[in-house]
């Protein structure tokens, strides 16, 4: 019998920028995806074994400079196979909302992301992760995408998939 990891977790605020190490160099804002990925680095009888079931609830928080409210994280794990479903989250007038799987039974571990971001006001999210918002509109965008390995690496060279960007009412400034 293996013992369960069993969390619910409300936050009002937080401000995840604070607790990241600070970098010389400029990165992708972090998503729920490359954070998942993230997690694919560990080794598969750790994943295996894991037994979890708990919830996330973050009132407003920050990540890579975006800011996200109602936030809401269900992850439930067992034998080898981990799923956060669902992942939602509101941001700039518009939604995020996905699920992740990580299956690491098999000879490497398998990451499937299925993600939709509606109605986001794209110059809003610009301004706030970029500093400038030369792109103004509302958009949608979709991804499905898997990919197989046992660390970043091998994941970014297997990953296939589909993604669909819609941007409605756009303005492009400076041009």
């Amino acid at each position: 019998d293996k013992s369960v990891i069993k969390f619910d977790i409300v936050i009002d605020k937080i401000n995840a920028d604070h607790y990241l190490s600070p970098v010389e160099e400029e990165l992708e804002p972090l998503t729920p995806e490359t954070a998942a990925g993230a997690a694919a680095q560990l080794p598969a009888e750790t994943l295996q074994a894991l037994n979890i079931d708990g919830s996330l609830l973050i009132g407003e928080l920050t990540l890579s400079k975006a800011t996200m409210n109602n936030v809401h994280l269900r992850v439930k794990g067992l034998d080898g196979k981990i799923e956060l479903n669902p992942v939602t989250a509101e941001l700039y007038k518009g939604r995020y909302s996905g699920k992740i799987t990580l299956d690491a039974n098999g000879k490497l571990p398998k990451l499937a992301a299925n993600s939709a971001l509606n109605g986001v006001q794209i110059d809003k999210l610009l301004k706030a992760t970029t500093g400038k918002a030369d792109l103004v509109g509302k958009s949608d965008i979709s991804l499905f995408a898997i990919a197989h390995g046992a660390n970043t690496n091998t994941l970014k060279q297997t990953l296939s998939g589909e993604a669909k960007f819609l941007v409605v009412d756009v303005i492009v400034r400076g041009v």
